[in-house]
Formats: C-alpha cells, structure tokens, sequence
C-alpha cells in the first residue's frame, strides 16, 4: 500500500522578497547625458530650420531675379514651358524656386488677361457685338490663359482659373447691363413713334360717318341674324380702335406715363377732328363761297338749331361733341359767316382797278409766293382774293390744297433754322435737332407729312452707336473734325453739301436694314465716301454760285440789267460796257467779282426818281431807276444779299487758285 501523500495548507506560497541593488552614480551620469542628446536634437533641428528658411529665401530670390517672359512662356510648347521652370522637385531650393516662379508667372497671365478683357470690351462696343459672342470671347480668354498654366502646374492652372472667371463675369455683367439698356432705349423711341403715328388714323376713321359696317376676317362685312350688315356709331368704332392700338403699344412696353399722354391726346384729336370734318364738310366748301350771304346765312341758321339740314349722319357727330366743343363750333360757323358777309359787301364796292389785270396779278403773287415755297404769303395772298373774287378764291383754294398735300410749300432753309435743309444740317451737322423742331417745322408747312415721319425716325437711328461709328468715318474722309463740323467755314460748303448727302444716305441704308452689324454699316460708311475729290467739290460748289448770280435769284444775266450797266459802268479799258462780255468782264476772276462788289456799293447811294445829270443813255427823263428783278425795282436788301453773294463766290475763286 502506497504511502499516504501529506499536504499543506493554501496560500502561503509567497514570492521571496529580493533585495535591489541602485548604483547612484551610474545614474547620475545617464540622467546627464539623455539632457544632453535632448539639446544636441534641439539644436540640430533648429540648424536645419534656419538652412532650409535660408533655402528658401535664397530660392525665392532668385526667383525674383530671374522671372519668366510671360509672352515666352504663353508661345512655348509643353516640354518648353517646363524647362522654363528653374529649381528641383523635392529640395527646398528648388521647392522655392518653382513656387515663387509659378505665383509670378500667374499674377502676370491675370494681368495680361485684365488688359484682353478691356480691349474685348471696346471692340463689343465698337461692333454691337452680341451677347452669345461676347461670352465664347471672355470663355476663350479664361481657358487660354489658365490651360497654358495647366501643362506645367495644375494647381496654379486652377487657382488661375477662379481669378479670371470671376473677373470675365463682372465684364460679362456689364455688357448684359448695356445691351438691355440700349434695346429698351430702341424700343421705347419705336414705341413712341409709333404711338404718333397711330393718331393720324382719327381723321379716316371719321369720314366714315356716323355708323360703320364692322368687317370680319375676311375683311368683309359682318352679317347680323337679320341678314344686314352689323353698323356700330363712330364713337364705338373710334373706342374699338383706340384699345387696340392701346393694347398694341402696352404689348410694345411703352410707359404709364407715354401711355396716359398718348390716350389723352387721342382723345383731344378725336375732339377736334370731329369739327374739322362737319366743318369741311358742310360749312367751309367752295359751293357755299359762291351761293353768296343768302346761302351763308342758311348754313349758319341750320347749324345753330343742330339740324345740318336734315344730315343725320353730320347731325350725330355734332351731337357726340362735348357741349363746349359744339358752342365752339357754333361760334366758328358764325365767324365763317360773318367773312361771307363781308367779302360780298366788299364786292359790290366800286373798283377802279381793271379786274382782269388785278387777277392776273393775284395770280402772279399766288404763283410767286409757291415757287418761293412762302406758305404764309400764299394763305395771305388767298385771304385777300376772297375779300375780291369768289372764283378766283375758290381756284386758288383748290390751288393751295393740291400744292400744300404735294410739298410745293416746304421749304430748304428758313430765317428760324427750320427748313428741310436746316433740319438735316442739325441732324448730321450740328447734332441739335429735336423733335420738337421737326414737329414746329411741320406746323410752319416747312416740311412735308412724310418729312417729318423721316426725320423723327431719322433722329432716332443717329443716336445709335452703330451711326455714331459709321459716320466717324465719313468725317475723316472729309477732313471734318468735330470743332470744324460746328464751325463751318463757306470754303467747306460744297464738301459739307456732300457730307450731308452721304450721312443721310447711311441713314436710309440703317432705316432699310435694321438688322445690320456695325460691321456692315462701317463697310457702307467706306463705300459712300470712296472716291471723295475736294477740288471737284469746289469746283461744283462754284458753278452753283455762278448759276444763282446769272439765271437764279439775282438775273444777272438777263437784259434788266444792261441799261444800267451801259450807262453806269466802265470797263478797266475805259470801254463801255458790252452786256455780251458780262461773265467774262466780272465772273471768271476774283478782280471781276470785286469790280462787280465795288459797282453794287455804288448802286446802293442811287435811289430810284434821284435826278441824273445829262449824257446818260435811256434815262431821257433825267430820273433814275434801279434795274428791276421780278417786275420790280431792286431794293437796297437786294443788293446787301447781292453783295454777300458775290464776296462767297470771289472767296471761292480765290480758294480754288490757291
């Protein structure tokens, strides 16, 4: 039998306790030396800083020193433009080097960009250029610039990127900006225009009459359940109209304010026209003129009592009329008939005058006054025929309205600037012409109805930038500059004659093709001014001159003026003078055309019944009278604008020596 195992109680096994064993001045000695290696890292590492910072100055000096051409590098290729780049990857040096040559580099490409912005700007200006091209432009500026960065250095590429992109997007802005300013500027003047245009529709619509058919689609006349025509009155038709053309313009964006101003003056014209048609109509025609008082005082009575004898169309459209506006006319009627009145108590005055002799000369007058496109002289000419002769007043009438609808009464030139030529000189000239200009020379009978429609649209078109270029050009061919152009010499006026000409045909080419480019409007500037000879001008400009002093307003060829001539005048050779010899005698030399101005200066101290001394040929009386232009003796304003005369075609003459 196995001996029995003995055991022991739990836990008392313990680890022995071992004694440590310190060596105090061992650790003393590696204390001091982990101190030391602590300061040795410290100061090789702070060594290494200041080399790399030392670097790295050193790298961006010569950086500095040594820049890249921006225009260099922009035409290199890519294996170029990465040689250009100086300095080793992965060195502080070289590090250096590369950065600060990139950051240069870049600031001179935005710069550059800058400067291709600006002149884009000028050249959309210049062009019209519009907004879909000016933006491929600016896109190509951006990604040209920032796309030759990007084969050397992609992150200069993109920072390059943003710069330019935000810049092109402020030029971008203001363009948008222009173009909506200068369409809406367009607009609005068409608009204006047009709503002018629309008021010369009234007078139309109410020589309709009373009551209007209504035409459909088919620009036929509606058909009611009854089988008749659909009749609406005047005032319906005139209301129909105007909220159309109301509607037309509001769709066209024209302004509260033009808006309230075109409906009341449509409703003025309305007004008005409406007693200008009863009274053209029923009071105011040659018929009642020649039926005499009796007839006047008929009219008269049945305008008073609103019955225009028995008209029910007249009687409506005097009964639409605001009341004011029907005692208006009815004072008018009565002044008409008051001038009936008179003009026939005037006729029956005795007349010592031979009435053949004096209609003759009425129509002499009449005839003169049209050919000097006098309007007012021709109204006044008229008013005192029919204080004279019914007939004659009611040819002359018939006369006057067929010459003022054809333009026989316009004039070029006017005392007040308002003629066709003066409005034109302050349209492409002077640049001072307004609308309201063209409208008093309308009023004045100066210009024509389809003048004036052409100059508002005219003075339009040249406020547009697209003329202003077109017509630099034209300047320059001329010679003109903007000083020259305001103070215009009379050496220049055969030049500026043709200057005029030719602005006024690039007008007509803009108001034919309004959606010509800059482009095409500077190609048709070149065009009209090809071949300008100023000499030719001149020359043209004195043939002008001489035709006016011989066959136009002063005769001077004509025999009215030889008597005096023969009998005052002496030739340098102490000849008399031949009549046949006169152009050579005081036309063909600047010395002629002042023995001519001398011989005017003289004329002007004799006065017509002066009495002469004895000897002169043709004045047997002894009393003297001037030559006699358009059946009557010249007066000394006659001479002082023949003088005037003279002196610009001598200063000609003397310019075209030189």
């Amino acid at each position: 039998m196995a001996k029995e195992r003995k055991t022991y109680p739990g836990g008392l096994v313990r680890g022995a306790a071992i004694p440590s064993i310190s060596f105090p001045q061992f650790q003393v000695v590696q204390s001091g030396m982990d101190s030391l290696n602590n300061k040795l890292n410290q100061l090789n590492n702070f060594a290494l800083k200041k080399v790399d910072k030392e670097m790295e100055d050193a790298g961006i000096k010569y950086a500095a020193e040594n820049p890249i051409s921006t225009d260099q590098f922009l035409d290199a290729n890519p294996d170029e433009k990465n040689k250009m780049l100086k300095g080793k990857k992965g060195t502080t040096y070289g590090d250096a080097i590369r950065a600060t040559q990139l950051s240069l580099l870049t600031s001179q490409i935005t710069m550059k960009a800058s400067n291709d912005f600006a002149n884009l700007k000028t050249l959309a200006y210049a062009k019209d250029m519009d907004l879909e091209t000016f933006t491929t432009e600016l896109n190509a500026i951006v990604n040209g610039y920032s796309d030759s960065l990007l084969e050397v250095d992609g992150e200069a590429s993109i920072v390059a990127n943003a710069k330019l992109a935000t810049t092109a997007n402020t030029y971008l802005t203001s363009y948008s900006d222009k173009l909506l300013k200068d369409y809406k500027n367009m607009k609005d003047a068409t608009v204006l225009i047009y709503s002018n245009e629309t008021l010369e529709l009234i007078p139309d619509i109410i020589k309709g009459g009373a009551e209007q058919s209504i035409n459909g689609p088919d620009n036929k006349p509606l058909i009611g359940e009854d089988g008749n025509e659909i009749k609406l009155s005047l005032d319906d038709i005139l209301k129909l109209r105007k909220e159309e053309k109301q509607q037309e313009l509001i769709v066209n964006g024209i302004s509260k304010s033009d808006l309230l101003a075109w409906s009341k003056d449509w409703d003025a014209r309305v007004i008005r026209e409406k007693a200008n048609f009863l009274f053209s109509e029923y009071v105011d025609t040659p018929m009642n003129y020649k039926a005499g008082t009796n007839h006047a005082n008929q009219i008269y009575k049945q305008v008073q009592s609103g019955n225009f004898g028995g008209y029910e169309n007249l009687k409506k459209i005097y009964e639409s009329l605001p009341e004011d506006k029907q005692k208006e006319f009815r004072s008018k009627v009565a002044e008409w008939k008051q001038s009936i009145i008179k003009a026939k108590e005037d006729d029956d005055k005795a007349i010592v005058l031979d009435k053949k002799e004096t209609v003759d000369n009425y129509k002499f007058k009449y005839y003169t006054a049209r050919a000097d496109g006098n309007y007012d002289e021709a109204k006044k000419i008229l008013e005192e025929v029919k204080d004279y002769d019914q007939d004659l007043y009611i040819e002359l009438s018939e006369k006057l309205d067929a010459d003022e609808h054809d333009g026989d009464f316009t004039k070029d030139t006017t005392e007040d600037g308002l003629g066709f030529i003066d409005l034109q000189d302050k349209l492409t000239i002077t640049k001072d012409l307004t609308h309201k200009d063209i409208q008093e020379a309308y009023d004045f009978r100066y210009i024509t109805k389809e003048q004036k429609i052409k100059l508002d649209a005219d003075l339009e078109i040249s406020k547009s930038k697209k003329f202003t270029e077109g017509e630099k050009i034209m300047r320059n061919a001329f010679g003109y500059s903007e000083a020259s152009m305001l103070n215009m010499s009379k050496k220049d006026k055969a030049a500026a004659n043709l200057y005029r000409q030719k602005s006024n045909e690039l007008i007509a080419f803009m108001r034919s093709n309004p959606d010509a480019t800059a482009t095409d409007i500077t190609n048709k500037a070149l065009e009209l001014t090809q071949g300008v000879e100023t000499k030719k001008l001149k020359e043209d400009d004195i043939k002008d001159m001489k035709k006016t002093i011989t066959s136009g307003e002063f005769q001077f060829s004509s025999k009215l003026w030889k008597p005096y001539l023969q009998n005052f005048y002496t030739t340098e050779d102490d000849q008399p003078y031949n009549h046949a010899n006169y152009r050579s005698e005081f036309l063909e030399t600047p010395d002629g055309v002042q023995r001519l101005i001398v011989e005017m200066e003289e004329l002007k101290e004799m006065q017509d019944g002066m009495v002469l001394e004895e000897g002169f040929i043709g004045y047997l009386d002894k009393k003297f009278t001037r030559p006699i232009v358009n059946g009557k003796p010249i007066s000394d304003e006659f001479i002082e604008k023949f003088i005037e005369q003279l002196q610009s075609y001598k200063t000609a003459l003397q310019e075209l020596e030189e």
